[in-house]
């Protein structure tokens, strides 16, 4: 008899989609947080950096699920790199001790990076190239 396991793997599809609204949920936390800060005092909680190592292992976790299922190719090696790279980027701004406007543009570069990473392996895979 034969063992079937409930859980289905995620979709490539769904995984580079998660892993885009991380990049965005980094960006955002990065432009916005100085405002909601500045308008609502209690919610100074949301400039801690376990948020930010928070959101950085998110997005390390969504890119090894999505990176196994992206095109075993040379462009696939490509956005495989630029995905590490830039995952290591969103790391290296929250544990690097450069001022809060360095950690802003660096975090920015990265979730940009990474959004590009998941969009190409998306596109890539939907057109076959």
């Amino acid at each position: 008899m034969q063992k079937t396991s409930s859980m289905k793997p995620v979709s490539a599809q769904a995984s580079n989609g998660i892993g885009i609204g991380l990049s965005a949920a980094c960006i955002l936390h990065c432009l916005g947080t100085p405002l909601l800060i500045a308008a609502l005092p209690g919610l100074t909680w949301l400039a801690g950096e376990w948020v930010h190592i928070s959101l950085a292992i998110a997005a390390a976790f969504i890119l090894v699920l999505s990176m196994r299922q992206w095109p075993r190719s040379p462009l696939g090696t490509q956005i495989r790199i630029l995905g590490i790279v830039s995952v290591a980027g969103l790391f290296l701004a929250a544990l690097a001790g450069v001022s809060e406007r360095a950690e802003q543009i660096m975090t920015i570069i990265s979730a940009i990076g990474l959004s590009l990473a998941h969009l190409t392996a998306n596109f890539q895979r939907w057109h076959g190239g």
